[in-house]
């Protein structure tokens, strides 16, 4: 086993020894948090042997949750450890398990870990979403060709027409989108993104300042939120959306 593995903030790793809580019988389980950082403070529940991993989780988010450094923890934020002595020195360690095995490694009377989920730095700096303004071009198809009307940034003849904040999420693009045009019914366009029962596509354009090429921001996009703002243009950049 890795050393490396070894939780400095768990109560067992502070003295190499396990706590001196035990389960009350041998169908229940006991949960530990240790708050992350140096002196954070640990608790401890118990819990009927859950049949599966998902469910203990769910227990010890109930039961702990209130502890933890986010204010509103979900399952995607925790991992489960087992409690294993090493062997070559005896100290007790936290040892992660494929949920999947859960009956095969975890027993009842057991002592389980509930860590906070570490984010990846290249995820967490994604997380950072610039606000700014985005210029729209609405676009249409007649005879299998597509015209785009609306804003080229660099001739910005009509400035504030077509320009919205960017937008976290496809929501918040549909919203926005049909905010800034309501009541401008001079372009067909544009007529067709107020119709009730139209579905906004929204589209990338390949630099991002002209409409020579486009491509259409995935469906998936439009209910995973990671996805959308991974894919949305940046701000002052042109923005395609097409009323279908």
């Amino acid at each position: 086993m890795d050393p490396q593995n070894t939780n400095p903030t768990s109560p067992s790793n502070s003295a190499g020894t396990m706590p001196t809580m035990t389960p009350i019988n041998s169908r229940t389980l006991t949960l530990t948090y240790s708050r992350p950082g140096e002196g954070g403070a640990t608790h401890h529940a118990i819990i009927p042997f859950p049949e599966r991993y998902e469910q203990a989780v769910a227990d010890a988010l109930k039961l702990l949750g209130k502890y933890m450094t986010n204010a509103d923890p979900q399952a995607k934020d925790v991992v489960l450890k087992y409690s294993i002595m090493q062997k070559r020195d005896g100290k007790w360690i936290w040892a992660e398990f494929e949920p999947a095995n859960w009956l095969l490694v975890v027993q009842p009377g057991a002592e389980i870990g509930m860590f906070e989920r570490e984010v990846p730095r290249s995820l967490a700096v994604k997380e950072i979403f610039w606000r700014g303004p985005v210029y729209l071009a609405f676009g249409e198809t007649n005879n299998s060709l597509t015209t785009w009307q609306g804003l080229d940034p660099t001739n910005r003849a009509e400035p504030s027409l077509y320009l919205i904040d960017r937008p976290v999420n496809y929501a918040e693009a549909v919203a926005a989108t049909r905010n800034c045009v309501a009541g401008y019914n001079t372009r067909s366009a544009i007529k067709r993104v107020q119709e009730p029962g139209r579905t906004l596509t929204f589209y990338l354009f390949e630099d991002q300042r002209t409409v020579h090429n486009w491509i259409a921001i995935p469906p998936q996009a439009t209910t995973d939120d990671n996805l959308w703002q991974a894919l949305v243009p940046p701000p002052h950049a042109l923005m395609g959306v097409i009323a279908n």
